[in-house]
């Protein structure tokens, strides 16, 4: 976390964000945590207020117990609760070490609460690198989120424990409370500015450590070269000169970290002798050995709470920067999430644009211009065109992956708009250029995933019309072998397999064989063109290419420029014209359109 993402979020901000945390945490969690709350709560109270319950009873007692005893009982009283740790705190370490078992399980609620929420994101995003992203750091954020609320937690807990003991000591004796209360804050204030002071010198060695790493990780990733050009010893060389330097930096570090540690301890010392001091003065003064234990006990509960809660902020505030931060990075454009309705589609897959714009947030130039375009049920359509001209936007908008700005577009007369998420998921198909696989489960268990209900029967047919089923049988397992058995080829045919049971009325892709070689693109094409009818019908197939060979299976080619179609038309009509934009830039391939 870096000191420039820790100023972007200011007190006020940082407070209302944490309460949002809190707030929108999954139900299960918020349970968990106003059980824990209420229990640190009662316990808070309880501890504050046990001196006084003290004071009374000693004066209540100190009648029939003799003075020999009653002196070693407030002996004991001011060095068990005073000088060694209250009793308060044994407690809490109790709780402390409950609620991280809680919390345990509360972690894996947080990150399914957030995955929950990535599911529900619009297909494009989860599509891209930010997906990525999400995978690598979800784990972490849950991480985060459970530090957060469990400090969370504990500051509560030691807010209730100080608000109740001073409004008992400012009862008792006023300006002792507050006396001991200005304690707290020099001693608090003493603890920021060594924490301060020591995370410069922590940052340092911290540094070195990851540069220590970089030189390890890239020695290791040129073994090869480095064996090549017999350059062993250097290289190790360099590697003692970075790790002496991390050491010299770690070993700086915990000379200053043992020296400054010592300061709040002896601080936190001379501080509860003071309060015991003063204790013992105000109760000789009144003769009442009852209020030396209330102001002993409750003076060291507001000194030791007051202290703690300055402290503990300081790692609400780092765990709950680094979960603000990762969380926001975690979180898409909610522009971008379709609409939804409640109709249903019922046809067999004509796709209607209508003068579509689209726009992507933040930007100013539409990368879709009042685009419009009709495909008939049975088509088998190539978008075609330069990176960065709007295909992959196109195909994402005619799958209602993103929200359009002006104009309509229709699946069988329907406004997608209009139309239920569950009917639209019954009507499309689409397959990645990049698909993904359950990697614990068998290729029977990925393609039922698709289709649950589909028999073996079906299952073969669907591989056999992929053209995988003969190399899937030679398998030893068949297709119980393990998905991560498959080459890149055999796994597009395979995500082309997942189609064809789904049985769905309109096919999408995105460059399906761009990886892939010439071998396996001839086979995942050959599975293209061989999809199945379903009930007597050919489904709809789009898909956005720049790879010939995909162009040249294709019944149609739309050619998009700079957010509009310039050419429409069948490949045979677009590539006998000299002067088509199709034509020049597919005229070295022209052998592959023959017969078209």
């Amino acid at each position: 976390m870096g000191d420039a993402k820790t100023e972007q979020i200011g007190f006020r901000e940082f407070i209302t964000e944490i309460w949002h945390i809190c707030w929108n945490a999954p139900t299960k969690l918020k349970r968990g945590l106003f059980l824990c709350l209420l229990g640190v709560g009662l316990s808070a109270t309880f501890y504050a207020l046990l001196p006084v319950f003290a004071g009374y009873l000693t004066n209540a007692l100190k009648e029939a117990i003799p003075a020999q005893v009653m002196t070693g009982i407030l002996i004991f009283w001011g060095l068990f609760y005073v000088l060694f740790e209250r009793a308060g705190y044994l407690f809490e370490n109790l709780c402390e070490a409950l609620s991280k078992v809680i919390y345990l399980r509360y972690n894996f609620l947080v990150k399914l609460h957030k995955m929950r929420l990535a599911f529900q994101m619009p297909v494009a995003v989860a599509s891209s690198g930010f997906k990525q992203k999400l995978i690598a750091s979800i784990p972490k954020l849950g991480h985060l989120g459970e530090d957060t609320l469990f400090n969370v937690l504990w500051n509560i807990f030691h807010q209730v424990y100080f608000f109740f003991s001073f409004v008992a000591l400012l009862y008792y004796a006023p300006v002792f409370a507050i006396g001991i209360v200005l304690l707290s804050i020099f001693q608090g204030g003493c603890l920021i500015w060594i924490n301060n002071h020591l995370k410069k010198r922590e940052e340092a060695f911290t540094k070195e450590e990851m540069n220590n790493n970089t030189y390890e990780q890239d020695a290791l990733e040129n073994l090869g070269n480095i064996q090549m050009l017999h350059i062993g010893d250097q290289v190790v060389a360099e590697l003692s000169q970075a790790q002496e330097k991390y050491l010299k930096e770690f070993y700086e570090y915990q000379k200053k970290h043992i020296f400054w540690d010592c300061i709040p301890r002896v601080l936190n010392f001379l501080c509860a002798v003071l309060v015991l001091y003063f204790s013992v003065k105000l109760a000789l003064d009144k003769q009442d050995i009852g209020l030396y234990v209330m102001l002993s006990g409750l003076g060291e509960s507001v000194l030791s709470r007051a202290t703690t809660i300055i402290y503990r902020y300081r790692w609400l505030h780092y765990f709950g920067i680094q979960y603000i931060t990762l969380d926001r990075e975690l979180s898409y454009d909610k522009k971008l999430l379709p609409k939804s309705g409640r109709q249903k589609i019922t046809g067999w897959g004509d796709i209607v644009l209508e003068k579509v714009q689209f726009t992507y947030p933040e930007e100013k130039t539409p990368v879709l211009k009042d685009l419009s375009l009709k495909i008939k049920q049975g088509d088998r359509v190539a978008i075609i065109g330069n990176s960065g001209m709007g295909k992959s936007t196109l195909i994402n908008v005619m799958k209602h992956a993103y929200e359009i700005q002006v104009g309509k577009v229709l699946i069988d007369g329907q406004d997608v708009r209009k139309v239920s998420v569950e009917s639209l998921s019954k009507c499309i198909t689409y397959v990645d250029q990049h698909p993904t696989f359950w990697s614990q489960k068998n290729i029977k268990e990925n393609l039922l995933i698709f289709n649950p209900k589909a028999t073996e029967v079906e299952l073969y047919q669907a591989l056999n019309a992929a053209n995988l089923l003969d190399e899937i049988t030679h398998k030893e397992k068949g297709i119980d072998s393990k998905v991560t058995s498959l080459s890149a080829g055999q796994k597009q045919r395979l995500a082309i397999a997942r189609a064809f049971l789904r049985h769905t009325p309109i096919i999408i892709m995105d460059e399906p064989t761009a990886n892939l070689d010439t071998h396996a693109q001839t086979k995942v094409l050959a599975g293209i063109k061989n999809l199945s009818k379903v009930k007597g019908r050919k489904p709809t197939v789009v898909f956005a290419s720049n790879v010939p060979a995909e162009i040249a299976s294709a019944n149609r080619i739309l050619l998009l420029e700079d957010g509009k179609i310039v050419e429409d038309g069948s490949p045979k009509k677009l590539m006998d014209n000299p002067d088509s934009k199709v034509y020049k830039r597919l005229k070295k391939y022209a052998a592959l359109f023959e017969g078209g």
